[in-house]
């Protein structure tokens, strides 16, 4: 699964990774929100996310991040809609699928 994944994104990240290179560079601050299961780590992330000056890490990042940032308006919609049909829940976090739902790093 990690090879097909590899052989189809690996295009992708390519024309990412020129298209980012060409980007300029962004002096950014980083805060890393740490904290043991089930302690508000994640209501905390999405408290911070929804100030419009603050990002957070989504779920959809997370889980792509070879073409998350140039090809997300793509990719998300698919997934989303392969998460509608097979109607995929998020039991871990007790909410709703949400592919821009904050998501860990781990």
């Amino acid at each position: 699964m990690w090879t097909f994944k590899l052989i189809i994104l690996e295009p992708l990240r390519l024309v990412e990774a020129i298209v980012m290179a060409l980007l300029p560079e962004k002096e950014v601050e980083t805060i890393f929100v740490l904290g043991y299961f089930r302690s508000g780590t994640t209501y905390l992330q999405e408290l911070m996310a929804a100030n419009k000056n603050h990002r957070t890490l989504t779920i959809f990042q997370s889980i792509l991040p070879e073409v998350s940032l140039c090809f997300g308006w793509l990719f998300r919609p698919l997934l989303s809609f392969v998460t509608s049909i097979f109607r995929i829940h998020n039991n871990y976090h007790y909410h709703p699928f949400d592919w821009n739902y904050p998501g860990e790093d781990d």
